[in-house]
């Protein structure tokens, strides 16, 4: 059990000595292109550090690599019969690098179509922050007891907001002042609302000031956005039904005139009724299938 233990040790230092170029070079990318990935990183929940992050990507790179290297190996050998040369032109560089590259734009992207959709969500939730956070400040209470008692409140829609609060709670208790703590949960959510309503509660926190007046004025500017919101994704709507109303009603214009064509001249290999089963079973219900999936992904960005 002992040479058990040893022998994990031991290979995972090995493996830590294998990582700690795709690591530097995460880093070496992130700092040098300014890319600023750790607000991503934290904002989208995927990870609660950059550092955690580029150490757990360069793990899978790693796996990738060595995964994509053995493949190719035992596909080129047995199956294309390359010989030693090119062997190891494809299988020890070019495979490699191609497998670097994708993981490195795989890395960089990730974050930032989380944080995107993750803010989508908190937007059409932060209705409910608001309301919660209204009626806590009811009995007058400070900042501090406020984010304090926002879990309770909030029940199983706490979820959404769980990262910027949950930040905010430890870096108190680490120490810092809850306008600086504040101040620095701003600048990670993705979250429009929520960004403007830990920038006031700092400022009410650090300069004071009536914490029900500021709710009430973060409140007004929620709702008309997303007045402006339902506005937009209405017009968007309609766009896309036009389209597709009119691919609807075009559609059987279209059909017989090729069949029309198809009567008087007559395509090798092409009847009319294979045209007809195209548009009618293939092309209409994709289309719809489209329709439908863009028309609610447009009204869940809406959805409180």
């Amino acid at each position: 059990m002992r040479s058990l233990n040893l022998l994990k040790e031991e290979f995972f230092e090995y493996a830590q000595v294998l990582i700690k170029p795709f690591y530097y070079l995460l880093n070496k990318i992130n700092n040098s292109l300014k890319l600023n990935l750790d607000i991503y990183v934290v904002g989208s929940g995927i990870s609660s550090s950059i550092e955690r992050y580029f150490l757990v990507a360069s793990w899978y790179t790693l796996a990738a690599m060595a995964m994509s290297v053995l493949t190719t190996l035992l596909y080129a050998h047995h199956v294309l019969k390359l010989s030693l040369f090119y062997l190891i032109i494809l299988a020890l560089l070019m495979v490699p690098l191609l497998t670097l590259l994708a993981s490195i734009e795989l890395v960089v992207i990730l974050p930032k179509i989380l944080f995107t959709n993750r803010g989508s969500i908190m937007e059409s939730k932060a209705i409910l922050l608001l309301t919660v956070l209204a009626l806590l400040t009811t009995g007058g209470r400070g900042v501090q007891d406020i984010i304090h008692d926002i879990p309770r409140a909030l029940g199983r829609e706490y979820r959404y907001f769980s990262i910027e609060i949950d930040l905010v709670r430890s870096l108190t208790r680490l120490g810092m002042p809850l306008d600086v703590a504040l101040k620095r949960t701003a600048e990670i959510t993705p979250s429009m609302t929520v960004k403007e309503l830990l920038s006031l509660l700092a400022s009410v926190s650090n300069v004071g000031g009536d914490v029900s007046s500021t709710i009430k004025l973060e409140l007004d500017r929620y709702i008309a956005r997303y007045e402006l919101g339902v506005e937009k994704a209405v017009e968007s709507l309609n766009v896309y039904m036009e389209v597709h109303i009119a691919l609807a009603l075009l559609t059987p214009v279209l059909i017989g005139s090729i069949a029309v064509l198809t009567l008087l001249h007559p395509l090798a290999g092409i009847s009319f009724e294979q045209i007809m089963f195209l548009s009618s079973f293939i092309l209409l219900p994709i289309t719809t299938a489209v329709v439908i999936v863009l028309a609610d992904a447009i009204v869940s960005r809406i959805r409180p």
